[in-house]
């Protein structure tokens, strides 16, 4: 229902207007009278008015001033302009402020009540739309973790949108990657088997898991996911703060909290999984390249054991995998 204020400095025709027609019926819950500018002001700070229907010609404020102040707070209202005085100056001024109907007294009741149908049915859709646009920001904001992860899968996979677009949907994506950006990539195999486990719980898994790791990363990396075709967890890693004189301590920095994540997975959720961390490399170009390079490090040096760190900078020795339980021996 809606709300409707007529402003006019004759009392019978603020009177006779809003005792003559059918509002109810029109949608309209509750008309206001005001018999001046001023005093629209005033009820407007306690009422939630739709419609404004409004003279021109008023002591004090006139109704194009009362327009102008009231677009300047309550921006959704819509006005009805009623007026004696047929010149193009005030058409042309109430137009230029967004008056929605200018109709010429005497009007008839059923040309006002058609115009404020009018306005109502505009009203209701615009509440529509904005209804619309709310539940489709929620649907994308519902959306963006896999908007995420698909975007990275497709780099992964060497496909490569055009720079522009890519800038584009990384700024949609809320993604503080850009070209050139140095870059670390972390592989993670579960060592576990789900076999006959039902898809709802591995998908809560797997959450917990990249959960883990972003709480760990995020207070000075950031940090994107996805799950690839091999069911690893692969991330891309990228310093708040990148610095080239920091590098190598950005890369001890991130080995630490990469093996801590390892830990800790094992620790609250009773999981072994096997960690593979690259060298810098430059997003998105070189990407798909250390993405196949994680690859073949599990294939190649950590093979079946499990419960292993690799460091693409280590000398490639599977000697030198040091398993998750020495490096926390007590």
């Amino acid at each position: 229902m809606y709300e409707i204020l007529i402003v006019d400095d004759h009392t019978h025709l603020v009177d006779s207007l809003a005792g003559g027609l059918p509002w109810e019926k029109m949608g309209v819950s509750a008309v206001h009278k005001a018999y001046s500018g001023e005093e629209a002001l005033e009820l407007l700070q306690y009422h939630a008015i739709d419609i404004i229907v409004t003279d021109i010609r008023m002591p004090g404020m006139s109704g194009l001033e009362l327009v102008s102040a009231v677009k300047d707070k309550w921006v959704k209202i819509k006005f009805v302009i009623l007026t004696g005085h047929d010149e193009f100056q005030y058409a042309q001024e109430a137009i230029r402020q967004g008056v929605c109907e200018y109709l010429l007294k005497p009007v008839a009741n059923e040309e006002l009540e058609n115009a404020i149908r009018a306005l109502i049915g505009a009203l209701q859709r615009d509440g529509e739309q904005l209804v619309n646009q709310q539940k489709l920001s929620y649907l994308f904001r519902e959306s963006l973790p896999k908007l995420r992860e698909s975007l990275l899968s497709e780099l992964l996979g060497g496909k490569m949108p055009p720079a522009s677009m890519l800038r584009d949907k990384l700024a949609l994506y809320e993604l503080p990657y850009r070209e050139s950006d140095p870059v670390l990539m972390l592989g993670m195999r579960i060592e576990e088997d789900f076999a006959g486990t039902d898809l709802y719980s591995v998908s809560l898994l797997e959450y917990a898991l990249t959960n883990i790791a972003d709480e760990i990363f995020s207070p000075r990396f950031h940090i994107w996911h996805c799950k690839d075709d091999y069911d690893y967890l692969i991330f891309l890693v990228r310093p708040k703060e990148p610095s080239e004189n920091a590098e190598k301590e950005w890369i001890v920095e991130a080995e630490r909290l990469a093996r801590l994540v390892q830990h800790q997975i094992k620790r609250f959720l009773k999981i072994k999984v096997s960690l593979v961390m690259s060298n810098w490399s430059a997003f998105p170009a070189e990407v798909p390249a250390v993405y196949h390079n994680v690859l073949s490090l599990f294939t190649d040096y950590i093979g079946f054991q499990t419960e292993s760190f690799f460091h693409d900078l280590q000398e490639r020795n599977v000697g030198e995998i040091r398993p998750l339980s020495e490096l926390y021996a007590s």
